[in-house]
């Protein structure tokens, strides 16, 4: 769960979206009809796995965390994991 929660809060997800969903306003209408098409990664290999399991370790220590900094800092080690799975 922590590697889709992960995903669905990446830039690539947000960009996906900014494509792909209508806009009411200046919000984003998240329906389930076209989320269903929101690409997800594969993790078809042993390494895709591997970091996958990384980011989801590491989004549990983020909402665990009770400093903004290392919430921060970890996010960023989020970013750049999920880079390795794209």
């Amino acid at each position: 769960i922590g590697f889709l929660v992960a995903w669905l809060n990446s830039d690539e997800s947000g960009n996906w979206c900014k494509r792909n969903l209508k806009k009411k306003g200046d919000v984003y209408e998240y329906k389930p009809t076209a989320l269903k098409n929101l690409p997800v990664p594969l993790l078809d290999t042993k390494e895709k796995r591997k970091i996958a399991d990384e980011i989801a370790a590491e989004v549990e220590a983020m909402l665990e965390s009770t400093s903004d900094k290392e919430s921060d800092l970890m996010s960023v080690k989020v970013k750049k994991l999920i880079q390795g799975i794209v």
